[in-house]
């Protein structure tokens, strides 16, 4: 790819998620981490407020000013870049990085300009705590490269399985094995809450992700008559498209929630299920996500469904089919996702793009609309709104935003649409160069205007 065009590409890393967000409800920090039962010292420095405590066994730094929250953390020692490289890549909710001293640091940041609850901020404190621990797991007394490792699973267990070309690379310091039956496979935290079960079967579920989930959902209500969906979706590993399912439901009295990645090909069928007490499943998720990122599948990509004519209508799928976005496959390129609700999309030019993100919840439509304008004036403090109203596409309302702005020395224009209601809360971002946006415009507006709610 041209340096242009990944430059280009980038700017879809200002994009936000409105998900943390609503209308503030607290009056301080310090309050907040007294309900949470944390202990702490406090000192304030001109505008902003640092708080030092432990959560999670690790001593962490949260400061606080009026419009943003960091939370960070660092592991004494030194590592390499290409370890803390790595460890970006395979995991989310914070960034790390190699700090003045050469030690691996850990940060995490949640802008609360907009307001934030109380319980979005125990969420960003507790979600951090649980990374911390994997990162300084990942890096206390070690300072090796990755390249002496030598792969992608350094300090990782490759578990292969009973049935089927998948296999499992798990943290041992993180999971062990509890008990091992024919084609199930039970795991437990080693210093927690968590379960995971993988299942592997010999053969595959006809009728693709759909068979596949109806399966998963008969089977499972068996044992949890009140099982409740909170989320349906789909990620791609290795070219291939895999089930990924929230639940929650009772067992013998115990509120649990489920997070289940599930695949089904030629060589058989994979559940990788965690789960945990609903009142901690939160706290639990970035260890259940790196769990669930060590899933292999090395069939042949051929035999996916992620190929298919570079023409005609192409329609990408949200919120389990409540809503979809018609596009022209000759224009237009749906890239794999790797990412929950995250969806990219290329123009054949390459040099216009557009990225679509869904969430479960339901958001005030100017409320969505001020967070994306939030993180893109991170990138550039003083952006342009050219125009910015309601509109109605298909039968929906929505609202648009056109933006310019600098983003990385670019000159880029935004034509954005955003939608809240029965299919959940859908952000539709696209752009270009601002000496492009004449060019493009009308095939970005026919890409917007794709938006259709199906129920």
């Amino acid at each position: 790819m041209p340096l242009k065009q990944i430059g280009l590409a980038a700017a879809l890393c200002i994009i936000g998620s409105a998900r943390s967000f609503a209308q503030s409800d607290f009056s301080n920090i310090q309050s907040v981490l007294k309900s949470m039962n944390v202990p702490f010292v406090d000192s304030t420095k001109e505008d902003a407020t640092t708080f030092d405590f432990t959560i999670d066994g690790q001593n962490v730094s949260l400061v606080a000013s009026k419009a943003d929250l960091r939370l960070s953390f660092t592991v004494s020692g030194h590592a390499q870049f290409d370890r803390v490289n790595l460890w970006n890549a395979q995991h989310r909710f914070a960034r790390a990085y190699i700090d003045s001293e050469g030690a691996p640091h850990l940060e995490a940041d949640l802008d609360v300009s907009n307001g934030v609850t109380r319980q979005g901020i125990q969420a960003f404190v507790t979600t951090f705590g649980s990374t911390a621990r994997l990162f300084a797991a990942e890096f206390s007394g070690s300072s090796s490269s990755v390249s002496e490792g030598a792969n992608k699973n350094l300090s990782k267990t490759r578990i292969g399985l009973p049935y089927g070309d998948f296999a499992l690379s798990i943290n041992p310091k993180e999971w062990q094995q509890a008990e091992n039956r024919g084609g199930t496979i039970l795991f437990r935290q080693v210093n927690g809450d968590g379960y995971a079960m993988v299942i592997t079967e010999p053969a595959g579920v006809p009728n693709g992700l759909s068979g596949l989930k109806t399966a998963i959902l008969n089977n499972t209500k068996k044992n949890v008559p009140d099982l409740k969906v909170t989320l349906d979706d789909k990620r791609t590993v290795a070219g291939h498209e895999v089930l990924v399912l929230g639940m929650e439901g009772t067992v013998s009295g115990v509120s649990l929630r489920y997070l289940n990645n599930a695949y089904s090909g030629p060589s058989g069928t994979i559940q990788v299920l965690t789960y945990t007490g609903r009142d901690v499943f939160e706290k639990n998720l970035p260890i259940f996500t790196e769990l669930l990122n060590g899933l292999e599948i090395n069939e042949s990509s051929s035999d996916s469904t992620a190929g298919g004519n570079d023409s005609g209508p192409g329609r990408l799928t949200l919120s389990s089919g409540k809503a979809v976005i018609d596009f022209d496959k000759s224009k237009w390129k749906l890239l794999p996702s790797s990412q929950v609700g995250r969806y990219m999309l290329t123009h054949s030019s390459g040099e216009a793009y557009a990225q679509v993100i869904w969430e479960g919840l339901v958001f005030p439509l100017d409320t969505i609309a001020d967070v994306g304008l939030g993180y893109l004036k991170r990138e550039d403090p003083n952006p342009t709104v050219t125009f910015r109203g309601k509109l109605t596409v298909n039968g929906n309302e929505m609202s648009q935003m056109n933006v310019d702005a600098t983003v990385r020395g670019l000159l880029l224009s935004y034509r954005n649409y955003y939608y809240s209601g029965k299919a959940g809360t859908i952000q539709i971002m696209t752009w270009t160069k601002q000496d492009e946006m004449a060019k493009y415009e009308k095939e970005l507006t026919s890409l917007l205007n794709g938006f259709h709610v199906t129920e």
